[in-house]
């Protein structure tokens, strides 16, 4: 029994299922999940997971990626899944620090940098910290969880760094990052700040530079967490 928790589009339990046949993968998000195609052994159930969890069986794993921006309590959702794992099993987070670094400080003072401060204050406004993934193996032993480990990986923003791989992991992020910058800008920058799309748009025509930009070595951490259940 395997939960994906903010399970998105669905494609992490889809993929999972087809790889482990004898799995059942449930995976839960606020949407309803639409796949042209779900294994038998995967299910889609909408429902929140600050909620109360009300499954009829405990899970053997529950997995949970890119989340930073769904939670008012974090915390209280790792309680959650540690009541809802059989003794022994495993949680795992997987989780991008939402902050710009940069180890020679070519971040310091750019749009990029101002732009990212304003959405955390936003963020704060309605009640969520988008900063909270350094916090996560703390809350993992706080919920109750043992032999709790963490692995740190960097990924650039762009395609700054020498190597192929690291070039690919930037040209990544990067695509990302310009596909969400309006919507999640958008939403955090009229509803909270009370400010126009156009107003908006003007803004992130200098992030958007700045984030192509080879010359500003941006940074992000991520963060893999996993701890167990105890017997």
């Amino acid at each position: 029994m395997v939960l994906d928790i903010g399970t998105g589009s669905g494609i992490w339990a889809t993929e999972y299922a087809l790889q482990n046949p004898s799995a059942i993968v449930t995976g839960t998000d606020l949407s309803p999940i639409k796949r042209k195609y779900i294994p038998p052994n995967c299910r889609f159930l909408v429902t929140d997971a600050e909620a109360e969890w009300a499954f009829p069986s405990a899970f053997n794993y529950i997995h949970g990626r890119a989340l930073f921006t769904c939670f008012h309590e974090p915390l209280s959702v790792f309680r959650s899944a540690f009541s809802s794992l059989a003794p022994g099993s495993y949680f795992e987070m997987q989780e991008i620090y939402f902050r710009p670094h940069s180890k020679d400080k070519s971040i310091n003072d750019t749009a990029l940098e101002r732009w990212n401060a304003k959405l955390i204050e936003g963020a704060k406004i309605l009640g969520k910290d988008w900063w909270c993934t350094p916090n996560y193996r703390g809350w993992f032993e706080e919920a109750g969880f043992m032999d709790v480990e963490e692995k740190v990986y960097y990924w650039p923003g762009n395609e700054w760094p020498k190597g192929e791989k690291q070039k690919e992991l930037g040209r990544t992020m990067l695509t990302n990052g310009l596909r969400g910058l309006s919507a999640v800008s958008m939403m955090l920058f009229t509803k909270v700040f009370g400010m126009s799309a156009a107003e908006v748009e003007t803004v992130l025509v200098d992030v958007r530079k700045d984030m192509e930009n080879l010359n500003i070595h941006t940074y992000y951490p991520i963060h893999v967490v996993w701890g167990r259940k105890p017997l």
